[in-house]
């Protein structure tokens, strides 16, 4: 939209969920998000931003939980040598609780190291944190692996695994994504 300023949209136009007992796959949730640079937003060492985001419930075949729900992510980039990166980020969400009918307030943090192969080819790992305010809820670590592929400086492929290493974490969530900037 401006420089410092993106509009994003998140959609997951296939997912598949099966919890042993039934699997239920559909489409996903929307999410729309505004990304505010304050410093560093295509050129210097370090980066920074934050991000407001709202969840619409479109989900079908039981995917989601037909609320809508938000929050505010704090992404932070730095480069520590050529084609080396490390990415931070703190996000505060506001879930809907279905056993307590209401919203409780979730934190993510998330350290990613990032290496670029090639030019156009990259990977990283990640390790995620995810607390929550709810204390029925364990606390959740994840562990992310993937791949990004710049086909043009517009246009990136990405594919990882997200694998559960504590409490409720999914024990295996593969994604693959696209990104296309305007």
């Amino acid at each position: 939209m401006l420089n410092d300023l993106d509009l994003q949209f998140a959609f997951d136009p296939w997912v598949r969920e099966d919890d042993g007992v039934r699997a239920r796959d559909g489409v996903g949730d929307l999410q729309v998000r505004a990304k505010f640079n304050l410093w560093g937003n295509d050129s210097g060492d370090t980066a920074f931003a934050f991000m407001p985001f709202i969840k619409a419930p479109t989900a079908s075949g039981g995917l989601g939980n037909d609320h809508v729900e938000g929050g505010l992510i704090f992404p932070f980039a730095v480069d520590l040598a050529e084609g080396v990166g490390l990415g931070l980020m703190f996000e505060t969400d506001f879930v809907y609780d279905d056993e307590d009918d209401g919203y409780d307030t979730e934190f993510v943090f998330t350290a990613a190291l990032g290496l670029d192969l090639t030019e156009s080819l990259g990977v990283y790992i990640e390790g995620i944190a995810v607390g929550s305010t709810d204390s029925a809820t364990d606390f959740r670590g994840l562990l992310g692996l993937g791949a990004t592929l710049a086909l043009t400086a517009d246009l990136v492929l990405d594919a990882g695994v997200n694998l559960g290493l504590t409490g409720d974490a999914d024990d295996f969530n593969f994604f693959t994504g696209l990104a296309i900037r305007f």
